[in-house]
């Protein structure tokens, strides 16, 4: 008889823990809400979405995302921010007018007029199109962008990436460097901002 009693507890017990466990992952996938001024619901029979004004903050993945405005999609985990929309994560800062993040995919695509990555060195990224990965803390940008280093140096390029982790940025095709002393044309190029040299 005990031994049934124990064998019993031990289920209940790997049955709470891998509730607990499914419970913490839900949380985890799930985008935060963390303050605003004002939020309230927007009818829709399918969809729990709700509008999020005054300087509303999301969390996920250790991603701060901070703007004016936004549309906060509970049913498919998304939020789409407008309005000096600011992401904050493991000290670089990305600024738009407006981003998409798709949660469930870690992806947030950043688009305006004018975006910007600096990182917690300073170098600065600028592009109108830009995917970033809070997951990975990996951004990708295309349709032509350019990047400032902290002694001055300017490069450009048609595409490129920032792995955030390692502080390495990429850039490929079309590629030119300029320097105080001279401009280098590559069609590929990696400058690593921590030792801040460059690889073309």
């Amino acid at each position: 008889m005990t031994r049934i009693i124990l064998r019993l507890s031990l289920f209940i017990l790997l049955l709470s823990l891998t509730t607990l466990s499914a419970q913490n992952r839900d949380e985890e996938r799930l985008v935060r809400l963390i303050r605003a001024n004002r939020a309230e619901t927007i009818e829709s029979e399918t969809l729990d979405k709700k509008l999020v004004s005054g300087n509303a903050q999301f969390l996920h993945n250790g991603a701060l995302i901070v703007c004016d405005t936004a549309i906060w999609n509970v049913t498919e985990n998304t939020v789409d921010a407008s309005r000096n929309v600011k992401i904050i994560q493991d000290e670089n800062i990305l600024t738009s007018d407006r981003i998409l993040y798709i949660a469930d995919s870690s992806l947030i695509k950043v688009r305006g007029d004018l975006v910007e990555l600096i990182d917690k060195d300073s170098s600065l990224l600028r592009t109108k199109y830009l995917n970033y990965n809070t997951k990975d803390s990996v951004a990708y940008f295309f349709n032509g962008g350019s990047m400032k280093d902290t002694t001055g140096n300017i490069i450009e390029s048609i595409h490129g990436y920032y792995d955030s982790k390692i502080k390495r940025f990429r850039f490929l095709e079309s590629v030119n460097m300029y320097t105080q002393e001279m401009l280098i044309k590559s069609d590929s190029l990696t400058y690593f901002a921590n030792d801040n040299y460059t690889i073309f």
